[in-house]
This record gives C-alpha cells, sequence and structure tokens, in this order.
C-alpha cells in the first residue's frame, strides 16, 4: 500500500483480525444488500433475496444447507488455531496429525499446512489431508488465507452513525496495539 505504515506483528494475532474484519465486512455487505433488495410481492422471499446477493457477486450470503451424505464446506475458523485433523478412515496407523496456519516457502503468503505435533510447530507433507480424508487438497494449502489487497483503516460503516466522522476500523486499532513500531515524533 503506498503511503500506509507497516508493523511488525505475530501471524496468529494479524490472521485472527484479519478473518474476524473480513467477516464483519461481509456481514455488513450483506446486510446492506438485504436491506435494499426489493421484489415484487408474487416472488418468494428467498429467491428474490438470494438473487440480489447474486446480483450484487455476494455468493457468500447465500446460506447452504447440507443434508447427512454431503460433504460439509470446510469451515477456516476452525482450523485458524492448531486444531487436530479429524480422520475419516482407519489408514492413519494412530499417528495424529494437525491443521493449522504456516507462512508459505516464499514469505509472500499465509497457507494452511499439516503438522505432526499439536503446537503446528513442525511441517509436514500437506498430501497427509488428501490421503486421510479422500478430499482434493486442504483448502488453503496453495491459496493464501489473506488476500493481497490493501486494506482501509477507514470505518466507514460507522461513517452515518457518528455524525460523518471518520474512525479507525477495529483491525488497524488492534494491530497497531500489537505491533512492533518504531515511530518519531
Amino acid at each position: 500500500c503506498s503511503g500506509g505504515g507497516q508493523y511488525i506483528v505475530g501471524m496468529m494475532d494479524f490472521v485472527n483480525a484479519y478473518i474476524e474484519a473480513k467477516m464483519e465486512q461481509q456481514e455488513y455487505n450483506c446486510e446492506i444488500v438485504r436491506e435494499n433488495c426489493y421484489c415484487n410481492d408474487d416472488t418468494d422471499d428467498e429467491v428474490c433475496e438470494q438473487q440480489c446477493y447474486n446480483d450484487a457477486g455476494l455468493d457468500y450470503c447465500v446460506e447452504v444447507e447440507y443434508d447427512d451424505d454431503t460433504v460439509e464446506e470446510f469451515d477456516l475458523e476452525e482450523y485458524l488455531e492448531c486444531k487436530e485433523l479429524e480422520v475419516n478412515n482407519n489408514k492413519n496407523n494412530n499417528y495424529q496429525y494437525y491443521i493449522g496456519p504456516k507462512c508459505s516457502r516464499d514469505g509472500s503468503s499465509i497457507n494452511l499446512g499439516v503438522f505432526t505435533d499439536e503446537n503446528c510447530m513442525f511441517a509436514t507433507n500437506d498430501g497427509i489431508f488428501e490421503k486421510y480424508n479422500y478430499v482434493d487438497s486442504l483448502p488453503y494449502s496453495s491459496e493464501s488465507i489473506i488476500g493481497d489487497e490493501c486494506i482501509s483503516c477507514l470505518d466507514l460503516n460507522d461513517a452515518n452513525d457518528d455524525g460523518g466522522q471518520v474512525e479507525l476500523t477495529e483491525l488497524c486499532q488492534e494491530m497497531y496495539e500489537q505491533s512492533g513500531k518504531c515511530e518519531q515524533d
């Protein structure tokens, strides 16, 4: 980001704050579309609302219901802290594996990885996930958890509530408070 600050902060602190801020922004976006979604009286409200979300490009607003035979969507939030890998078969030979965030090899992104210890310090082959869970690949093992777009620190969501006065987002406030910094007056 040009003109933005750069600070040092722990990876887990940043990942948790980033995901929380992203989810809050998504909830806000869904709420705005829902409040401004108008349909004919003869249209099913759920169908209409889904169409409004689709028109706005907000597919994450539509809740998917799963039946017992369907594989549920991967819940990233469960794995932001080191968590034991639940194995769907008996081929693991009593080894325990864990999933958690890690820096990519080139240090430019944060991905999920498979680890051999409960503190997610010792990474192992990500293929372990596929081997024991019959899934294509571990989500976010190659795609970064963190987007590469600049994040504005201006909280535009509350601008109307405070008489037009703009405040800092919670993400930026938290990261600034927790960061290592060297500032001059």
